[in-house]
């Protein structure tokens, strides 16, 4: 429980836990939408490169032949990638190597026969810094009856269990990480440098470890070993940043998919609905329209010789993640397929320093959206930064902070669509023009950074505005005319030493705020039940 006193008519709180949810690293992914209705496009809303190093490109070298550059990324030793075709196609995208200097992934595409087509695709990589808890392995490929461990350099493991593969047949391998459970969680397969399809046929626990079973096949449907790329996420862990789920009921026309093998960041409800022959649509309630205009989604199919594909994904009705899926007999006509969706929500946060002339310093500065960020100076100690296709709105709060040293302050006006206002003054609370930092983030990180916006200072209790605020460990109550604000089931550790506390004013005027106190909760849990409940 965290409490604090202000002085403004409206706040904004940022809570930062360092306790009993940690989260590792802020980078270790890329994505990138390509499309690919002529000349290939990157979509700049649906790609990330938190490497910073320029604008991600995609260059068609050949008939469905691709190369996508994440500049300063690291993309090679260390990370694993795989690709999906997107969009109503029944043809399907492999990946055919990654990695430097120039930081690229290489995208081969196919027609439903397993010719060279050019198609639109989505594209992930993922590195063993990664902050998701995704492992993964790329598969080299191996005759029946072999066994061998995985080339370190091109696999990770969070536990220290190692991972190894058995090919137990023509075409089908076991891939082990030990120490991971398998009780639940999520798998994504893609077979590399082939036109080979791979499938998920399943996983459970062996000897201690994940093992995922993985069978492939050629474009005639016969069995094939090829080499693949296998993602995983184990059961029992909850990143933020991600949403996964096993769609097991084929012709069902609408169903809650089994809890252990879906996962919702939010906490909400997920449901499957079957439109119409191999037309699926997986809803993830909870998430508003602003946070999910990016991402990335993969597809795997979960049945014999099918293959499933992402036809698009965004917001749904009543503040929904909507993810279609198509999937495909092998002469391209829909089928029925059970198949595994992985959605990596927008990245959740931005940030920007800005000098006193409106000017942005781009080395400090982040933006999911992936175009580059703004400043305009529109009056004394008056300013808007815009992020691009970042989402910023619902679902967001900012902080800012002045920078320099200077006695000035700074307080977050509004935020949408992209869009922050902010307001500086000087120590006398006199508008003053100054250099500022600010940040957003959204209840997708994946930081496990819970925030509230407190604005409704002459009530004495209510529940914090779902729009903007987020919790990781349940509700937010505001109690005492805003000078409380209780983040139910969240853990300051022992003492309540753990953590730290964040306060924005918002607003025009030059309120400042204080913080007074912040405690955890006693014997390991929260004390707000007794002193509040909503």
């Amino acid at each position: 429980m965290k409490t604090f006193r202000y002085i403004s008519t409206s706040a904004a709180l940022l809570l930062l836990t360092l306790g009993a949810m940690t989260a590792r690293a802020d980078t270790g992914y890329v994505y990138a939408l390509i499309l690919d209705t002529g000349t290939p496009q990157v979509q700049a809303p649906y790609t990330l490169n938190p490497g910073g190093g320029g604008p991600v490109t995609v260059t068609r070298t050949g008939t469905g032949s691709y190369t996508v550059a994440f500049p300063n990324s690291g993309i090679g030793d260390g990370w694993a990638a795989e690709a999906t075709a997107f969009g109503a196609t029944a043809g399907y995208c492999n990946v055919t190597g990654f990695g430097g200097p120039s930081y690229v992934i290489y995208v081969q595409c196919y027609n439903s026969s397993g010719a060279a087509a050019n198609s639109s695709f989505t594209a992930l990589a993922v590195s063993n810094q990664n902050d998701k808890n995704i492992a993964f392995a790329l598969v080299a490929q191996a005759t029946p009856g072999s066994a061998y461990a995985a080339d370190p350099s091109f696999s990770f493991n969070p536990d220290t269990g190692g991972v190894s593969v058995a090919s137990i047949g023509t075409g089908s391998y076991d891939v082990f990480f030990g120490g991971l459970s398998a009780s639940g969680g999520t798998v994504q397969i893609g077979a590399f440098e082939s036109n080979a399809t791979c499938y998920s046929a399943g996983w459970s626990s062996v000897f201690d470890a994940f093992t995922a079973t993985v069978a492939c096949f050629d474009p005639s449907g016969n069995n094939v070993n090829t080499d693949f790329v296998i993602f995983i996420v184990p059961a029992g862990v909850t990143p933020t940043g991600i949403a996964f789920t096993l769609a097991d009921q084929s012709s069902t026309t609408t169903y809650t998919p089994q809890a252990e093998f879906s996962y919702n960041p939010t906490g909400s409800a997920v449901n499957v609905t079957r439109s119409s022959t191999g037309q699926y649509t997986v809803t993830y309630a909870g998430l508003n329209a602003a946070q999910v205009s990016g991402g990335n989604v993969l597809a795997t199919s979960g049945g014999v010789a099918t293959r499933c594909n992402v036809v698009d994904w965004g917001p749904g009705p009543g503040s929904t993640f909507d993810v279609q899926v198509n999937c495909y007999n092998l002469v391209g006509g829909a089928t029925d397929s059970d198949f595994l969706i992985l959605a990596l929500p927008p990245m959740g946060y931005a940030y920007a320093l800005v000098n006193a002339s409106a000017s942005v310093s781009p080395a400090f500065t982040l933006n999911p959206g992936g175009a580059p960020v703004t400043a305009s100076h529109t009056g004394t100690g008056s300013y808007t930064v815009t992020f691009p296709n970042s989402g910023i709105g619902v679902g967001w709060v900012p902080q800012v902070v002045s920078y320099g040293a200077v006695s000035n302050y700074c307080n977050a006006g509004g935020w949408t669509g992209g869009v922050i206002t902010i307001f500086c003054f000087n120590y006398a609370g006199s508008p003053a023009n100054s250099a500022f930092v600010v940040a957003a983030f959204s209840n997708t990180n994946g930081k496990n950074i819970a925030f509230s916006k407190v604005d409704q200072a002459t009530t004495s209790a209510y529940a914090a505005d779902p729009s903007f605020s987020y919790n990781p460990g349940g509700t937010i109550c505001v109690g005492s005319y805003g000078s409380l604000v209780i983040f139910n089931g969240l853990n300051g550790g022992p003492g309540g030493a753990q953590g730290t506390v964040q306060l924005t004013a918002v607003g025009a005027g030059g309120e400042q705020h204080q913080l007074l106190r912040a405690t955890g909760g006693e014997r390991g849990g929260p004390r707000s039940e007794r002193l509040l409940r909503f």
